[in-house]
């Protein structure tokens, strides 16, 4: 045989050896895949009103001040796959969750249902109202009230479908990382209660190389540095620090952001800058410590166990609260109306969606938890599995506030959107801890 021949044999041989050897190690360990996909419906062919505020009446958004995105992140490793979706919404309703799944379906992506579809809410207020797309919502008729809207629902759902879609095809070998730093000076607890949850947590899925596959960005914060006087669809600091982390890692890398457990926490800082400079001000500050935290190495793990599961809640009976009957009534709401209209749109029972990637559990409540119930659901997660909890806001659901009993009898805004009495909070860690100890036995 030709010396030159041979000598080409026995490096393709190496060559094809290595590239198995890899290959077999990214197949075996964790892959990912992100993706981003606008959510910005066209605001000049249907109307489209915003969430988050009452004072706006439910009247259509005017513009788009920036866009509004579906950002994915698909993992996979030997035959478990999740799906993370961050949507600029304010809130989810379980019929967008629904919706999704159906899509995902249609595209023969079946393996995201249920748990494996954890569809994570960033809660700007400045975002298409979610009450458009919720099936549960069917008041009409009431002056300054949202109606369902099935063309938005449709479109908002295929969006983040096609997102998942897009995650998919961008799979590829990933090790994971995280790392915290409280920042104290960006979240201020809008209560005045004792207990706040101030960590800013990034997770960081790197490639061989050391480059950011993509990046998980979790804060408590009320994205609602754009008042209720805005009436153009925005992102509001969610937006600000997606971008940024993206622009800085380059490569194709996709940022999510998560919101913690902000039910009495918000941004803090800046105030004397006006709203639009104000969300490029704070979105920048947090990127900035984010950015920092993504150069920590801490421990990769490649081969990371990759689990998602529900916790079932039933749920105590609703019983409003007068705080809440009263802004009904400013809106034009009789008792009854009021009444009929919470037991209409809020479920009687959930679940709590849970996904562990390694050493990271992230706990997907559905509503809106306050800093104290928060802290209590990462005590949960260290003292019943050993794990470093990350609580989720606005996952798969919507309940509105959970409380802790003491916060609910204190009243105020967020006893008033709480509307499960106050044993919500309580059950909700219940039934958290009895799923991690069900499912995650320590050993």
């Amino acid at each position: 045989m030709n010396k030159h021949l041979c000598l080409i044999l026995v490096l393709l041989l190496i060559a094809l050896s290595g590239e198995q050897s890899s290959a077999a190690k990214g197949y075996a360990g964790l892959q990912c895949g992100a993706a981003e996909v606008s959510i910005t419906p066209d605001v000049h062919s249907m109307d489209v009103p915003l969430g988050g505020y009452a004072e706006r009446l439910a009247r259509p958004c005017v513009g788009v001040h920036d866009d509004v995105y579906a950002h994915a992140i698909v993992l996979k490793r030997g035959s478990s796959s999740v799906a993370i979706v961050s949507m600029d919404l304010c809130f989810l309703p379980a019929s967008i969750h629904h919706a999704i799944e159906l899509r995902l379906k249609q595209l023969g992506l079946r393996q995201f249902a249920g748990a494996n579809l954890f569809l994570a809410a960033t809660h700007s207020h400045s975002a298409p109202d979610p009450l458009a797309m919720d099936t549960r919502n069917t008041i009409s008729g009431i002056k300054g009230w949202t109606v369902f809207n099935r063309k938005l629902l449709d479109f908002t759902a295929g969006r983040a479908a096609e997102a998942v879609k897009d995650a998919m095809g961008a799979m590829e070998p990933v090790t994971v990382t995280f790392a915290a730093q409280a920042v104290p000076s960006l979240v201020r607890n809008r209560r005045n209660d004792p207990v706040s949850d101030t960590a800013l947590t990034v997770v960081n899925f790197r490639r061989a190389n050391g480059s950011s596959a993509a990046v998980i960005v979790h804060l408590a914060a009320h994205p609602t540095i754009f008042s209720g006087r805005s009436m153009e669809i925005s992102s509001d600091f969610p937006g600000v620090i997606v971008q940024d982390i993206q622009a800085h890692e380059g490569g194709g890398c996709r940022c999510l952001f998560l919101n913690g457990a902000e039910g009495d926490a918000s941004a803090a800082g800046f105030d004397n800058l006006k709203d639009d400079a104000r969300v490029k001000a704070y979105g920048h500050a947090v990127s900035e410590v984010a950015l920092k935290l993504l150069t920590e190495p801490g421990t990769p793990e490649n081969q990371p166990q990759l689990k998602a599961w529900y916790a079932p809640v039933n749920l105590p009976p609703t019983q409003p609260d007068g705080v809440f009957m009263l802004a009904a009534m400013g809106i034009g709401l009789t008792m009854d109306q009021a009444k009929h209209l919470v037991k209409t749109v809020m479920p009687t029972r959930t679940e709590i969606s849970l996904i562990r990637v390694g050493q990271l559990l992230l706990m997907g409540f559905p509503c809106e938890p306050t800093g104290a119930i928060g802290m209590d659901a990462r005590s949960v997660a260290q003292a019943s599995a050993g794990l470093h909890g990350l609580p989720v806001a606005l996952v798969n659901d919507w309940l509105a506030y959970a409380l802790t009993p003491q916060q609910y009898k204190s009243g105020r805004y967020e006893a008033g959107m709480s509307f499960y009495g106050p044993e919500l909070g309580p059950t909700l860690l219940n039934q958290l801890k009895h799923s991690l100890l069900t499912h995650l036995p320590r050993r």
